[in-house]
C-alpha cells in the first residue's frame, strides 16, 4: 500500500490524499473514492446538493483531514474515477467505518467498470454493517420526521461579495477551508449559512505561523514518491503543510 496525508474530502466517499516527500517540490496528489461505496452527492452552481450529503463529507473529513493513511487503487470506471481502499491509523478501514456510521450506501462496481467484486468476507462485511445502520437510523439512514430537509445544504454560490465583506468586516466568523492555494491564500465556505464561497488572503497571523513568507513553489510532482529522510526547506514545505492542518 501507498502512504500519504489526507489533504481534503471532497464528498463522504472521496478524498485527495497527498504523497509525503516535499523534498523536491510539491508532493503529488491523488483523488480515491472509497470502493463499493456511494455517498450522497453535494451539488454545484446547477445542481442542488442530496440530503445528507454536507453530514456525509464531514463526518468523513472529521475522522482524516490531515492524517497519514494507508490505501491502494483496487480499480477504475470508464471516467478514469480511481476507487479504493483507505487504513487510518491502526488499520482501520474507512470504508467500513463510513457505513457503519450511515453515512454511505454499499454499490459494488458494475461490470463495465472493470473492477473485480469484493471478495465476499468482505462484501458481507458492508452489508452487515448498512444493515445495522439502517435499522438503528444512523446518518442517512435517520427515521425522524423532516431528517431529510434539515440534512440539506442550501448554499449562496453568488452572493454580493462587497456588500458582504463589508457587513461582516472585523467580525470573528466560522469557516470551512475548502482549498488551500498557498500557505497565505485559501478557499472557505463561510458557517452556519453556507453564504458564499470565498477566497482570501491570509496576513500576519498566518505568516507568522511559518515563521516566513510563504513563496511560490514548484510545479507538482506528478509520481509518488516513498517519504524523504529528511523534511524539506519552507518555501517548498509550506505547500505540504497548510493543506493538512487547516
Amino acid at each position: 500500500m501507498l502512504r500519504g496525508v489526507v489533504k481534503s474530502v471532497l464528498s463522504g466517499d472521496t478524498l485527495v490524499i497527498m504523497g509525503l516527500d516535499s523534498s523536491r517540490g510539491p508532493p503529488p496528489e491523488k483523488q480515491v473514492t472509497l470502493a463499493y461505496l456511494s455517498a450522497p452527492r453535494l451539488g454545484n452552481r446547477t445542481t442542488a446538493d442530496a440530503p445528507f450529503a454536507w453530514a456525509s463529507r464531514e463526518w468523513l473529513r472529521g475522522q482524516l483531514i490531515g492524517k497519514e493513511v494507508s490505501f491502494s487503487v483496487d480499480y477504475a470506471n470508464q471516467a478514469a474515477r480511481q476507487f479504493g481502499t483507505v487504513l487510518a491509523d491502526q488499520g482501520r478501514n474507512i470504508g467500513l467505518a463510513v457505513v457503519q456510521a450511515g453515512w454511505a450506501r454499499v454499490q459494488p462496481p458494475k461490470p463495465a467498470d472493470g473492477g473485480a467484486p469484493p471478495a465476499s468476507s468482505a462484501l458481507e462485511a458492508l452489508l452487515a454493517a448498512e444493515a445495522a445502520a439502517k435499522e438503528a437510523g444512523l446518518g442517512m439512514w435517520s427515521m425522524e420526521e423532516g431528517a431529510a430537509a434539515r440534512n440539506t445544504r442550501v448554499v449562496d454560490y453568488a452572493p454580493d461579495v462587497p456588500a458582504l465583506l463589508q457587513r461582516l468586516q472585523g467580525e470573528r466568523l466560522t469557516a470551512v477551508v475548502e482549498h488551500v492555494n498557498s500557505a497565505s491564500s485559501f478557499r472557505l465556505l463561510l458557517l452556519p449559512d453556507f453564504q458564499v464561497r470565498a477566497a482570501v488572503r491570509a496576513r500576519a497571523r498566518v505568516l507568522a505561523w511559518r515563521g516566513r513568507y510563504a513563496g511560490a513553489a514548484r510545479r507538482r510532482a506528478r509520481r509518488w514518491r516513498a517519504p524523504p529522510r529528511a523534511p524539506g526547506a519552507f518555501g517548498r514545505d509550506h505547500v505540504r503543510t497548510a493543506p493538512s492542518r487547516a
